[in-house]
């Protein structure tokens, strides 16, 4: 998703997590509930709502 986007803190903010759900080796359920709300509030933030 990270190269569709235009704005760079989006692309940014979706490189990121998308590396991370790599080192996962794409198993998101082993990402606790903290990891998860600071992925999100990260995105959140790179699209203008937090």
């Amino acid at each position: 998703m990270s190269k569709l986007a235009a704005d760079p803190t989006v692309k940014k903010a979706l490189s990121a997590m998308g590396a991370q759900v790599t080192a996962l080796k794409g198993d998101v359920t082993k990402l606790n509930e903290k990891k998860l709300a600071d992925l999100h509030a990260v995105l959140d933030k790179a699209c203008g709502r937090g």
